[in-house]
């Protein structure tokens, strides 16, 4: 097996959002560096991953291709990845089945992380769990803003008055 690190891989974030032009560039440079990269016989780790995405911010249907993928990877770790990264892209849509994905490749990946990465992504699953999953998605979003919805919903389940940075404009309970 290839003598790599991959636990920052496994911890990044792959879904960020694309534009159509955005992601049909993304794909031309993606087979531009991954041509050569088998010119050259050196790995390019995230090709594959970043090819995905242009493909499902283009429309494409990138299941089937994901699963052939997932199957015929003899590297458990990058296996993973595959699996870790299509799941964010289900969940930057809020669509279900993305923790699914999500599970399955953090459960594939516990032994290639180092620990503070695999509670980085423990802890960020845990707090987008708490988002509702819908059979259509909806309008994609990043992290950022994705984690600050499931912080809002964690607030409001609790009960928590709505915070607005202005000092004692919420009457306490």
């Amino acid at each position: 097996m290839e003598d790599i690190n991959y636990s920052s891989l496994l911890a990044g974030w792959y879904a960020t959002p694309l534009s159509l032009d955005e992601a049909h560039e993304l794909m031309r440079e993606v087979q531009q560096r991954h041509k050569k990269s088998v010119i050259e016989g050196t790995p390019c780790l995230l090709c594959e991953i970043e090819e995905m995405a242009a493909a499902f911010w283009s429309g494409k249907s990138v299941k089937t291709s994901l699963e052939l993928a997932v199957r015929t990877e003899k590297n458990p770790a990058r296996a993973a990845l595959l699996q870790l990264a299509y799941g964010q892209l289900l969940l930057s849509c809020k669509r279900e089945n993305a923790f699914e994905y999500l599970d399955r490749g953090l459960h594939q990946a516990a032994d290639y992380f180092d620990p503070s990465d695999y509670f980085q992504v423990m802890n960020r699953h845990e707090l987008l769990s708490g988002l509702p999953l819908f059979a259509e998605g909806r309008p994609p979003a990043d992290l950022a803003t994705l984690e600050n919805e499931a912080r809002i919903l964690a607030r409001l389940k609790q009960g928590q008055p709505r915070l607005t940075g202005n000092f004692g404009s919420t009457p306490l309970r």
